[in-house]
């Protein structure tokens, strides 16, 4: 079988980055917004 979970680790790699480069944000729900705007 050719199955692999390269895609998901993608995207959370993707989530990690922009919650490092996202420091000093306060609001959670504007973090939840930048992730959803840059992993659509």
């Amino acid at each position: 079988y050719n199955i692999n979970n390269g895609f998901v680790e993608g995207k959370n790699n993707k989530i990690k980055v922009i919650k490092r480069l996202s420091y000093g944000i306060k609001k959670f729900d504007n973090l939840k917004k930048l992730i959803q705007l840059r992993i659509s």
